[in-house]
């Protein structure tokens, strides 16, 4: 309550001041007079508050920076008392008015004293007035005041942001959406070290790190990270902290927290829909390119080799035709599937459209060790699929590899010449792999003698199922 009440004062003393300075004016206007408000508090200095000439003057201006009223011919003086507080009025006639009445008729000072007595209890009344207008606005502010605090009261104890004040990086204030945010009942938070909500000590210590210095110079710090609730479920959190320094203890900080779980998960479909494939889910053309030319400088800067394999689906099309659509992009996914499963994690798998697929295989050690991959992902694909109207149907690949830095030092180069392998390959007769090795003749794999008829594929889907 008192801090409250300093407040008041700092906001509240200029505005009376000149509500005060208003009505004096205000009423004295036609008045021969200087008048001077002044703070009566029986110290060695008096405080000027305001003067009739130069209006409202700093708490600290001294009394003598203004004319010497005591060395006015007619002056008077009253005390007053203003909420609480004792100031005195001083009143004379103007230097000017004082020349033209004494001039005039030199036995009327007790008169002009008289009529200055009058003025002055005019001047009193005129303050009351002023005092008056000033307390009204003082009250109404103090009415903005209190609604404004029951306004910053409501927004501390909103669902949406979450608030935490730490010392120590212990919890000693939070609102209630800091408890819904991450699980916890009334005031069970109190008195928490914030790594319990943390989802391991290297995110904790790295945070600290990164933020403690930034706060320490009077900075913000942002960052968004998962969080961990009390059941142990991850959330994400768009964090931001300032520092106290109003606060007695240096590490007091103030921490903000909104949980932005949904938008990340939108994000991240966002993500996927423009870098994968809708249907297989495989990596698309544009995260295709990308990887490559990383692929490319690590096999740059590690001096290995790394392949490109281009391949087209034989009998696709005899499938769509037969069966339809859906019978092909069951065709597709399975071939996406038996793709990813086939490679290391450092591979890709990409799907360009149609029935076109790329394999990334980083880093080789040598060129030759592109073959056993390229050959077990060939038979992967061989084997039959199982639709789900019930039929067995099967489709080949024709394979062509292009490897750098033997075929190609350029991206778009690499993939040309793997392109044009594969449709080499297929012309060759199908269900081949064809690799390219610099400016040695290229290799062939046949693995023809692996494809079925249509009839030998429902005799072995019958003897399976038999």
């Amino acid at each position: 309550a008192q801090r409250r009440q300093a407040l008041l004062g700092l906001l509240y003393a200029p505005l009376v001041a000149q509500e005060i300075l208003h009505g004096l004016k205000e009423g004295l206007a036609a008045a021969p007079m200087d008048f001077r408000l002044l703070v009566d508090d029986h110290t060695a200095t008096e405080d000027l508050l305001l003067d009739s000439s130069t209006g409202i003057q700093p708490l600290d201006a001294a009394p003598s920076a203004q004319p010497a009223f005591d060395l006015r011919v007619v002056a008077a003086e009253r005390r007053v008392e203003i909420a609480g507080r004792a100031f005195r009025l001083e009143a004379a006639l103007t230097t000017a008015y004082e020349r033209a009445v004494i001039d005039a008729a030199g036995w009327g000072p007790g008169l002009i004293g008289l009529l200055l007595t009058a003025l002055l209890a005019a001047t009193t009344y005129l303050l009351a007035a002023g005092r008056a207008r000033a307390q009204a606005l003082a009250d109404a502010m103090t009415e903005d005041l209190r609604r404004l605090t029951l306004d910053q009261q409501a927004m501390l104890d909103a669902d949406v942001i979450a608030i935490a004040k730490l010392r120590g990086r212990r919890i000693v204030w939070k609102n209630r959406a800091l408890e819904q945010l991450f699980g916890y009942g009334a005031d069970e938070m109190l008195g928490l070290p914030v790594r319990e909500l943390y989802v391991d000590e290297d995110t904790f210590a790295a945070l600290g790190r990164n933020a403690y210095p930034v706060l320490s110079r009077g900075g913000h710090y942002r960052s968004q990270l998962q969080m961990r609730r009390k059941d142990g479920s991850l959330v994400w959190i768009d964090l931001n902290g300032v520092a106290l320094p109003g606060e007695r203890d240096v590490d007091t900080t103030l921490w903000m927290m909104a949980d932005i779980t949904q938008s990340k998960a939108h994000e991240a479909r966002v993500e996927r829909a423009a870098f994968h494939d809708a249907l297989t889910g495989l990596p698309n053309r544009v995260l295709l390119a990308d990887r490559l030319r990383q692929a490319m400088a690590v096999a740059q800067r590690q001096s290995q080799k790394m392949a490109v394999a281009y391949l087209d689906l034989d009998g696709f099309k005899a499938i769509n035709d037969a069966h339809g659509h859906d019978a092909g992009d069951e065709v597709l996914k399975a071939v996406a599937q038996r793709l990813s499963s086939g490679i290391r994690g450092s591979d890709t798998a990409a799907r360009l459209g149609g029935d076109e697929f790329v394999v990334l295989l980083t880093p080789l050690p040598a060129v030759a060790d592109s073959r056993p991959a390229c050959e077990r992902l060939l038979r992967e694909i061989l084997a039959p699929v199982r639709l789900s109207s019930g039929v067995t149907v099967q489709v080949g690949s024709s394979f062509g590899v292009a490897h750098y830095p033997l075929d190609g030092v350029d991206p778009e180069v690499l993939m040309s010449r793997a392109d044009q392998t594969m449709f080499e390959s297929k012309r060759a007769g199908r269900c081949r792999i064809r690799w390219l090795n610099g400016a040695l003749p290229p290799e062939e794999l046949d693995l023809s003698a692996l494809r079925r008829t249509a009839e030998e594929l429902a005799a072995e889907a019958a003897e399976a199922d038999g």
